[in-house]
């Protein structure tokens, strides 16, 4: 189990949890006044609304960084599920969609200070944002418009157990067997993406999720290449 640190305030939970020198560690704020995800894009993060926390975590090589990545993205899904019997979708490699629009984002840093090498999974869900009112409306929603009862604490510590367990069971199994249950949530393979190749957008065909999480898509010409990371969207509508 994680210590579990508490702020009302803090710039950035990711920043705030590079700066502690404590590893194995969740720290949660109520508010970010600098939130950020992926892209240094701004993360909207109103007082007591939603879910802003990070997980600081020793790991021993970079590869685990991704594992934990698609480890946390598939917490928050089963998460919502166990609670919820509502079925989420999760966008390679790090954001979780209803009805194509995102309400949460994963975003993991390397912080390698001190000879250790540690992750850090920063985490922002939209619980009661109140995203209609907002300029985020065409791209963005929150869970509490969809989910009547939804407990955000609640949710919270179910993401943080389901973490522990799935945790568990990779020190125990190949990593494959949570890629199976992530993609449950992603149904990533014949997937059309709109995705950015040589400085142009392009839509490509997935055929291939493999085991590093990394994907095998095809483009125009049929040719097939490996995609490690990315900025993606869906072409097709997603029907949860």
């Amino acid at each position: 189990m994680f210590k579990l640190l508490h702020k009302k305030t803090i710039d950035s939970t990711n920043n705030w949890a590079k700066k502690e020198k404590i590893t194995n560690a969740v720290f949660i704020a109520d508010t970010q006044t600098n939130g950020r995800g992926r892209f240094s894009r701004k993360w909207e993060s109103p007082k007591n609304k939603n879910l802003y926390f990070s997980i600081k975590m020793e790991i021993s090589n970079y590869i685990q960084a991704s594992y934990y990545n698609f480890m946390t993205s598939l917490a928050i899904a089963q998460a919502i599920y166990e609670l919820y019997d509502f079925v989420v979708t999760i966008k390679w490699p790090n954001d979780l969609l209803i009805e194509n629009k995102k309400f949460s984002g994963v975003l993991s840093e390397i912080d390698n200070k001190n000879s250790e090498l540690n992750l850090i999974i920063g985490v922002g869900i939209n619980c009661f944002f109140e995203v209609d009112n907002s300029e985020l409306k065409d791209i963005a929603t929150s869970l509490h418009y969809h989910i009547k009862s939804l407990d955000k604490e609640f949710l919270f510590k179910k993401i943080l157990e389901i973490f522990y367990k799935l945790n568990e069971e990779y020190k125990q199994k190949e990593f494959k067997y949570i890629f199976k249950n992530w993609n449950k949530y992603a149904k990533i393979e014949n997937r059309l993406l709109r995705t950015t190749i040589s400085n142009k957008k392009e839509i490509v065909k997935v055929i291939k999720l493999n085991n590093d999480g990394s994907i095998m898509v095809e483009r125009k010409d049929g040719s097939i290449i490996k995609l490690i990371a990315g900025d993606i969207e869906y072409v097709e509508k997603n029907n949860n």
